[in-house]
């Protein structure tokens, strides 16, 4: 919207830059929320995997365990 404005009044150059602004700003956002995103799954696999261990040795054990 500014750099429309700023068309208008013949600042083509501030127009430009306000545009490569709001695009570079784009960009980061998506380049973020792809950070996030892979953040999260890592998080998910960490999780999912450390339940799995667990459970393996918790059974392990168990089992070994003695009846007193």
């Amino acid at each position: 919207m500014l750099s429309t404005a700023a068309g208008c009044f013949g600042f083509e150059q501030w127009r430009d830059m306000l545009r490569e602004n709001c695009e570079a700003n784009r960009k980061r956002e998506i380049a973020l929320a792809q950070a996030r995103e892979e953040v999260s799954e890592s998080m998910t696999d960490w999780f999912s995997l450390r339940k799995i261990f667990s459970e393996i040795l918790l059974k392990k054990f168990s089992m070994e365990t003695p009846d007193l």
